[in-house]
């Protein structure tokens, strides 16, 4: 049984699956020397690896039950960054996140 992509809501957040209307928000803020350096993103970041991630990579994880990809969006559809949880072990996962310069340190 393929696991169902889930959005969790709070009055600050939405946890949505990322998907390729985050391609543009996500090539962007990985241009962020600090993401580049803190994660295991490509250097340099393309818009080609973005693509790859938000179209391929992040929708496939949640086919496979492998990774778990959400774009972490204010209300109004803004992406503040991004939350993966990737599968190590059987309940046991690997917890992955950035978020983009301008929504550091605002609690998100």
């Amino acid at each position: 049984m393929e696991p169902e992509p889930v959005t969790l809501t709070t009055p600050r957040l939405v946890l949505r699956p990322l998907d390729p209307r985050d391609t543009d928000a996500v090539y962007t803020a990985a241009q962020d020397p600090d993401i580049q350096r803190w994660t295991t993103i490509p250097s340099p970041y393309l818009p080609e690896h973005a693509r790859s991630f938000t179209e391929q990579l992040a929708p496939q994880g949640w086919t496979t039950g492998s990774m778990f990809t959400f774009a972490v969006c204010l209300p109004d559809g803004a992406l503040t960054g991004a939350l993966s949880l990737t599968m190590r072990l059987p309940g046991t996962a690997e917890v992955g996140f950035w978020t983009a310069r301008e929504h550091r340190g605002r609690g998100y």
